[in-house]
């Protein structure tokens, strides 16, 4: 996304290419002398008062029709005020009189490209590069085009080139980053292209928008909330802006996130997917019959809008239409499907195939999709070092000896959180929103505070936590805090907050350092049903939730984070209430009550109509759980296992060891 339209002056100005040498001429009635006119209308367009130009040139041409730089002039200017029909004529005119002008050639181009041709206008701009190869503006509307074309490699080359040009060439950053997205670069380079196109222009909207869309994938929602009411300040009834907030707020506030589809779709009702994804956000919590709505008057007007009939097969689902919800989906699965279309509809379909029981044809279609994100975004050594390198380096920093030294009493004015953790789809949210039902308690979803305290910190090493004071603690107590207020106000007055985060498990080391009296819960699943359920499941593509792709790692993911939790369970004294998921579900009460009594809380009878809470309530679900956890509690995704027992065999033996450990034998 650009600040301005590609037609603008200051990207493809001509003032580099005329010369301020006379000042206008007065009115005369003596003929015309062309040449002075001429320069006359040079310093008018160095002045930008293209009106007055746009009349001197008119003049100018009245004298002498063939005028190649009036012409030229004429069509700059006539694309400066959108008339792209008139641009043309006089760019194609000057063009045939043999005009070889670099700018010429360029503004062509840009009118020709600007009117959707695009292979008449690369030619153009190929010749403006070749005429003026240090001409920035050239080559970056020259990559603008080959990006359009689908033409990406050259596109990055074209667009590097412009910002080793001029460095001062905001636009080209950010449209470098946009290339560099469609080309799968890692998010972390993408964010370095980025920052250099902030640090020339702080207020760039479309650096902002694509930064925080960028973050919002690696699940650094808070951060790419916060950038895009940045922008929207700037902007504040751009479409596309309203849209992503919306994305971005639909886990966090789902109130707003309906409201900015709301009005991105009020402001501009052709905008791409605004009422579409309304609908979408109205599935989300629970408002299935006003989903139906838009997402039938969508189709009024866009019948194959793909957003809008994946929904109401979701609506179907959540009614249980679960034909009805299938035929929906076979119908889209069309072969001009992008990746990520292609996965929602596939993993969808694997719910509903196993809600039927057809359990070989749901592990095919998880399997189908799996396979083309891989196709499409394959993982990486940088990936997997990203994923497996702290798990790696905690195992070896933290042991008994260390931890002993730790204080367990540290003066704080801060409480202590409850810490909810476990491998992903351990039945987390579940527990939460139990919990969250009772009086007593804060949990409303997941977060990235513990990860943004650590980055407070140049290393969270086992050696550079043993020397934080404990005035350095507080500091880090503080900045956690501080976000846990940002969230959620003044909630938390007689409450108490419970983080659930399941990743955190990893993380157990740094929080015994700064929280060393805090709770822990720890959610335990069948291995084989953790890594069964994560690789059916459509995560966001992260590094971490990238291990479900295929059985092999998320296998090995597993074994890494539950080996890494039984080291941390050995070794940091930490004061634990560990429950299964299976245990759980079978005798709801049973287990409630022990978990309440670990939490130095009293029994409320609330806890044993959660959904009824959901369902009240305008707050997402952040997990793939989130249609899940309005039901009342189930059995049926305990010991899912065996009906896929085939298609696991060839990774239990890499889950043996945890099978064994959290009592779940070899059956």
């Amino acid at each position: 996304m650009n600040d301005k339209p590609t037609t603008q002056p200051p990207r493809f100005g001509i003032s580099g290419s005329y010369t301020i040498s006379t000042p206008a001429q007065p009115a005369t009635s003596a003929p015309l002398d062309v040449d002075a006119a001429f320069k006359s209308a040079e310093q008018l367009v160095q002045q930008q008062k293209f009106g007055e130009a746009f009349e001197l040139c008119r003049k100018i041409l009245d004298a002498d029709p063939k005028h190649v730089r009036t012409l030229h002039m004429l069509g700059f200017l006539e694309l400066t005020r959108g008339r792209l029909d008139h641009a043309l004529d006089a760019l194609k005119q000057c063009e045939s009189l043999g005009n070889a002008n670099p700018l010429m050639f360029m503004h062509l181009g840009i009118a020709l490209s600007t009117q959707g041709d695009i292979d008449q206008a690369l030619p153009r701009f190929t010749k403006a590069v070749a005429g003026a190869p240090k001409l920035a503006p050239a080559r970056f509307n020259l990559g603008l085009t080959l990006s359009k074309a689908g033409r990406d490699a050259e596109a990055e080359q074209e667009l590097s080139t412009t910002v080793e040009l001029d460095p001062q060439h905001a636009d080209a950053w950010s449209e470098l980053a946009t290339v560099r997205m469609k080309m799968s670069y890692e998010p972390e380079d993408l964010l370095v292209t980025l920052e250099n196109a902030l640090a020339v222009n702080p207020d760039h909207l479309g650096a902002i928008n694509q930064k925080a869309v960028i973050l919002n994938s690696q699940d650094r929602v808070e951060d790419a909330i916060a950038l895009m009411e940045r922008a929207l300040k700037i902007a504040p009834d751009r479409p596309e802006l309203l849209v992503n907030y919306g994305d971005f707020l639909l886990d966090r506030d789902a109130t707003k996130s309906v409201e900015s589809y709301r009005k991105a779709y009020t402001t501009d009702p052709a905008f791409p997917d605004a009422q579409a994804k309304l609908a979408e956000a109205l599935e989300r919590i629970n408002k299935v019959n006003e989903a139906r709505t838009e997402a039938r008057a969508v189709l009024t007007e866009h019948p194959n809008s793909f957003l809008a009939r994946l929904t109401l097969a979701r609506c179907d689902q959540r009614e249980k239409n679960f034909d009805a919800a299938r035929q929906q989906l076979d119908d889209l699965l069309t072969d001009d499907l992008n990746a990520a279309s292609y996965a929602s509809v596939q993993k969808t379909r694997a719910i509903i195939l196993d809600r039927q029981g057809e359990y070989a044809e749901a592990f095919q279609a998880s399997q189908a999709a799996n396979a083309r994100l891989l196709e499409n975004k394959p993982l990486t050594d940088k990936g997997q070092s990203y994923v497996y390198d702290p798990i790696k380096v905690s195992l070896a920093d933290f042991t008994s000896e260390r931890v002993a030294a730790w204080p367990m009493d540290i003066p704080s004015q801060y409480p202590d959180p409850v810490f909810f953790v476990g491998f992903p789809r351990s039945g987390t949210t579940l527990m939460e929103q139990i919990l969250r039902a009772h009086p007593r308690f804060v949990a409303h979803g997941e977060n990235e505070w513990v990860r943004k305290t650590m980055e407070a910190l140049p290393s969270v090493r086992g050696a550079d936590l043993d020397k934080l004071s404990n005035a350095e603690i507080e500091n880090l107590r503080s900045i956690y805090w501080r976000q846990a207020y940002e969230r959620h106000g003044n909630q938390f007055d007689e409450k108490i907050l419970v983080d659930k985060m399941p990743l955190n498990i990893t993380h157990l080391g740094f929080i015994r350092r700064i929280f060393p009296r805090a709770k822990v819960l720890v959610a335990i699943r069948d291995p084989r049903d953790c890594v069964l359920s994560g690789y059916m499941q459509n995560f966001h593509r992260v590094h971490a939730m990238d291990q479900f792709l295929t059985l092999e790692t998320a296998a090995e993911f597993y074994a890494s984070v539950m080996g890494l939790w039984l080291h941390h369970r050995d070794v940091l004294g930490m004061d634990v209430f560990e429950f299964r998921y299976e245990d759980l579900v079978a005798s709801p009460k049973l287990m409630l009550e022990a978990a309440l009594e670990f939490l130095g809380q009293d029994w409320d009878a609330t806890v044993l109509q959660h959904e009824k809470i959901v369902a009240a309530s305008s707050a997402t679900i952040a997990t793939p759980s989130m249609r899940d956890v309005s039901d009342p509690i189930y059995t049926r995704a305990a010991n899912r296992w065996p009906k896929y027992q085939d298609q696991l065999a060839p990774i239990v033996p890499q889950i043996q060891k945890f099978i064994t450990a959290f009592g779940y034998g070899n059956d």
